[in-house]
């Protein structure tokens, strides 16, 4: 949910400081330019597409899906990917998320509280270049890592109550 208030030179989301734009003047306009003439929602359908309609980081739909639409957002992975506009690539220059996963975990848990790229020194920090390796990482893989966490969970538990009853 964001609003799409008109700064000087660009837009700004709802956490923004009023009067800042979201993105660096270092973004070159590639992004600007291309959010102003449209161009860049038209690529969209083609990042969704790619991503098959699944946020990233959870695996629940996103876009339209059966006829339903479920909100997404566009994540550029590093500030060089805004200068690139509508010339990006699924994971090398942005991911597709859930609303939820892009404002509270990305932008919120993981950046320390900033919520723009603008008030971070490193874009990406390190947590959350994790968590984007997490996202592009495939699906039968994630299945795997916490099929094994959970064993390991488990195994552990085992251990403690054997303790416990001795």
């Amino acid at each position: 949910m964001k609003t799409k208030a008109r700064a000087k030179g660009g837009t700004r989301s709802q956490y923004s400081p009023k009067g800042s734009s979201r993105h660096t003047k270092k973004d070159g306009g590639g992004y600007r330019e291309a959010r102003k003439s449209g161009d860049w929602y038209k690529q969209h359908p083609r990042l969704l597409k790619e991503a098959g309609n699944k946020c990233q980081m959870f695996g629940v739909p996103v876009g339209r899906v059966g006829g339903k639409y479920y909100p997404y957002q566009i994540h550029h992975l590093s500030r060089a990917a805004y200068r690139r506009g509508i010339n990006v690539r699924l994971n090398r220059d942005v991911i597709v998320l859930c609303p939820f996963a892009h404002q509270f975990i990305f932008h919120c848990l993981l950046s320390g509280g900033k919520r723009t790229v603008g008030e971070q020194k490193v874009f990406p920090n390190f947590a959350q270049a994790f968590a984007t390796e997490w996202c592009i990482m495939p699906g039968f893989l994630k299945t795997i890592i916490l099929f094994l966490l959970i064993a390991i969970a488990l195994h552990g538990l085992n251990i403690v109550s054997l303790v416990l009853v001795k």
